[in-house]
């Protein structure tokens, strides 16, 4: 049941609160188990230390191909002997190197870092890289890199808040646009029946402002709640828990146990989750004092739990 409500259909700006819509669609996307595929071919072959040819990445879609995987990749190529590629790196979408904004500065860079004399494992390349449309018809496999399960990518992501993760990922789930159709039609078409009626959003409520996401406490409400109902049903999995581990949660004073993640804009601090005794909550508080908000948050939330413990919750 709805304990109190202010301002309940109004849309707001959700800042890193996003990353839990984009957790939920690629949950149900893909699956808490999926994992990621990138793959490294070349177009030549080998001759002593040198490779006469393309090295070719056919993208998989990972979010989370960082540098210290680029340094895997050149530690192998030393493993097979390769020291110097008398081609360029050419990459088959969808890649994407942690931080790079698309598949061809992915490229460009990936051709820096193999190539840096200060990492282990430098590797010549000729080229400043560069993306292929289609695959070529001779290739040799040289090594392939699968990610962690998606779910413990979600974790990565929603602990660091890591916005360059998360634009990798909303990219794979088809952009902004693809992103608030997927909630209209999750949270309004196919609501959480055991919420309150008066927690039914409208779509007027999930709607883009620029590139920026704007949901009301509502449809954050349903948000938590399908979240839920998600693979394994515990946001514990994929979200910061008060009291363990590492998180923006360690800022806050709140009760251990409690489920929560946290945004922040210009004048704006968000946070939904859940305190240890279930009930669910819904912050989205305006003012100069990012310092202040965050304490009268936190003191909210101590106060609330007491309300919910003598309603039974």
């Amino acid at each position: 049941k709805l304990l109190a409500e202010h301002l309940l259909d109004q849309p707001l700006p959700v800042g890193a609160l996003d990353q839990l819509a984009l957790s939920l669609m690629a949950l149900e996307t893909w699956g808490y188990e999926h994992r990621f595929q990138t793959h490294f071919y070349t177009t030549g072959y080998r001759s002593g230390q040198r490779l006469k040819g393309d090295l070719v990445v056919v993208g998989g879609g990972d979010p989370y191909f960082r540098e210290a995987n680029v340094v895997e990749l050149a530690r192998h190529l030393h493993g097979l002997g390769i020291r110097q590629i008398d081609g360029e790196v050419k990459v088959v979408p969808p890649f994407r190197l942690l931080g790079q904004p698309d598949a061809l500065a992915s490229a460009r860079r990936l051709t820096e870092l193999l190539r840096d004399p200060q990492q282990p494992y430098p590797v010549a390349l000729g080229g400043s890289g560069s993306t292929l449309e289609e695959l070529p018809a001779e290739l040799h496999c040289l090594v392939s890199y699968t990610s962690p399960p998606l779910g413990s990518l979600l974790q990565i992501l929603n602990s660091n808040i890591d916005r360059a993760m998360a634009a990798a990922l909303l990219a794979e789930l088809g952009g902004p646009r693809a992103l608030v159709e997927y909630l209209r039609r999750r949270l309004v078409t196919e609501p959480a029946a055991q919420l309150d009626p008066a927690l039914l959003p409208s779509e007027a409520e999930i709607r883009l402002e620029g590139q920026e996401l704007h949901l009301s406490p509502r449809a954050l409400t349903h948000l938590w709640q399908h979240l839920l109902a998600a693979p394994y049903e515990n946001p514990a999995r994929i979200l910061p828990v008060a009291g363990l581990g590492h998180s923006p949660l360690q800022l806050r004073t709140l009760l251990p146990g409690t489920v929560a993640q946290v945004g922040s804009a210009p004048n704006c601090l968000m946070m939904l989750g859940q305190l240890p005794n279930g009930t669910y909550f819904v912050l989205l508080n305006h003012g100069p004092d990012l310092g202040s908000l965050r304490q009268h948050q936190d003191q909210f939330l101590h106060q609330l739990l007491p309300v919910g413990k003598s309603l039974g919750v």
